[in-house]
């Protein structure tokens, strides 16, 4: 399995995308999506992760950089989750683990002063997840700070 950054999105990648589009977040408007996504890579505002497995699409991680909210002078840039989804059947696998070392990766190269990640308060195995890896509890939110 493979993660790639995308730099540029293609419309042959949004329609990769089709399918775990539609069954991770509902969104099956793939020009929508894309029209979006091309602005936000285009302008650094936005990170792109595609986990790959037998050139299938299996995961997905996508961030908005924004300024830092604790951060009054507006110098700092902060990583916001709003799409993180890997199909069911790999859910047990490396495939979040890569997920994961990759943002944060690309955060410390960018110097992000944090990530943040939303969890739904029934979800207990992902809240796990989160402390394992350093993310700290802040409401429905975990952060991570550098």
């Amino acid at each position: 399995m493979n993660v790639h950054q995308v730099k540029f999105l293609t419309k042959n990648h949004a329609l990769k995308l089709k399918p775990l589009l539609k069954e991770a977040i509902g969104h099956t408007d793939i020009k929508q999506f894309f029209d979006e996504w091309q602005d936000l890579l285009y302008y650094d505002k936005g990170l792109l992760f595609f986990a790959i497995k037998d050139r299938k699409i299996i995961g997905l991680l996508a961030f908005l950089i924004v300024p830092d909210v604790h951060d009054v002078y507006k110098k700092k840039l902060t990583l916001v989750e709003i799409h993180w989804y890997i199909l069911k059947e790999f859910r047990n696998s490396i495939c979040a683990l890569k997920l994961f070392r990759i943002a944060e990766k690309i955060a410390k190269e960018k110097k992000i002063s944090s990530i943040i990640f939303n969890c739904h308060p029934d979800n207990k195995k992902l809240a796990k997840i989160y402390r394992r890896r350093g993310f700290k509890k802040t409401n429905i939110q975990y952060l991570k700070e550098f």
